[in-house]
């Protein structure tokens, strides 16, 4: 995309804005995670997970082609077939979705010991948020990779690079 005048379009410019203070935001959240041990602290990790996915789920929807870049299509690829399948797995296991119908046969005593024993099989909300947020962070990597194909990571175009083609990135994310 090359303007006639040598200038880029304010339209450009804006969106370029928008994204680079969601990056900046989306980069707070995750360097703000708290790593702690497994007590009763472990609540506030999960806010920090939870922030690191929604802020990076904003990042996504604000996400849109312009011209000859395909920022919004690339990465709605990865979304729907990478991000989205492997998060709804992680959150299938949660232990709130737990269908306790199965055991109505059971005496009360034995329901309960086989709702228990079932329930620890799956994961707590705290581990779906972690395992979230590892997805959103891999999904970030991918809308930074896509951003940086299109020269978008800079306040600025970047002069000197005239020889500089753009590619397809790369899908080692499997």
């Amino acid at each position: 995309m090359k303007p006639m005048n040598g200038e880029l379009p304010s339209e450009y410019v804006s969106i370029r804005t928008v994204w680079l203070q969601a990056i900046n935001d989306c980069r707070k959240a995750i360097a703000q995670r708290a790593i702690q041990e497994s007590t009763e602290e472990r609540a506030w990790r999960e806010i920090g997970d939870r922030n690191i996915v929604y802020n990076i789920d904003a990042l996504y929807f604000s996400l849109c082609d312009y011209g000859e870049m395909r920022v919004r299509s690339e990465t709605s690829k990865y979304y729907n077939e990478t991000y989205k399948p492997n998060v709804r797995k992680i959150w299938d296991q949660f232990q709130g979705n737990l269908d306790t119908s199965q055991f109505e046969h059971l005496s009360l005593l034995e329901k309960e010991a086989a709702i228990d024993k079932a329930r620890k099989k799956l994961y707590s909300a705290g581990h779906c948020w972690n395992m979230n947020a590892r997805e959103s962070i891999n999904f970030y990597d991918y809308i930074i990779q896509t951003l940086n194909k299109y020269n978008m990571l800079f306040e600025e175009q970047p002069r000197g690079y005239s020889n500089v083609t753009i590619e397809e990135i790369k899908e080692n994310y499997k």
